[in-house]
C-alpha cells in the first residue's frame, strides 16, 4: 500500500506500507511489517522494518527483531538487544542535548539449586 494515511487511533502493521503515516495513538510495526514512510505518531513499537523519518511525541521502542534506518525525533528511544538502528535521534522537547537512548539487556532468572 502506498499513500497518505491519517489514523485517528492506533494501528498494527503486518504488511508493506509506503508514503506518509499520521497516527493519533500507537504505531506497531509487526515482525512481518515493512514501512517506508515519514511518520508522525504518539508512540511506536518497531518489531519489523522501518525506513524514513519519524516524529513521536511519546516513546519509540525498537524490539529485538526491529530494523530501523532513518531519523527519529522523540523524548525516549529504547533499543532492545538485537535491535538495529542506523540514523540520528533528536530530543523532541526542543531542549539542548540528545534524547536518551537505552539498551535493554536480556536478563534471565538464574536457576537456583
Amino acid at each position: 500500500m502506498e499513500g497518505k494515511f491519517d489514523i485517528a487511533d492506533s494501528i498494527h502493521v503486518e504488511c508493506e506500507v509506503g508514503g506518509e503515516l499520521n497516527v493519533g495513538g500507537q504505531l506497531v510495526i509487526g515482525e512481518k511489517g515493512v514501512v517506508n514512510a515519514n511518520v508522525q505518531t504518539v508512540d511506536a513499537i518497531i518489531q519489523g522494518v522501518y525506513e524514513g523519518n519519524m516524529v513521536a511525541t511519546g516513546n519509540v521502542e525498537i524490539a529485538a527483531t526491529g530494523r530501523v534506518s532513518g531519523n527519529i525525533e522523540t523524548d525516549s528511544l529504547v533499543i532492545s538487544k538485537g535491535g538495529f538502528f542506523n540514523g540520528n535521534v533528536v530530543k523532541k522537547n526542543g531542549r539542548d542535548g540528545k534524547a536518551p537512548v537505552y539498551l535493554v539487556e536480556d536478563k534471565r532468572a538464574g536457576v537456583q539449586k
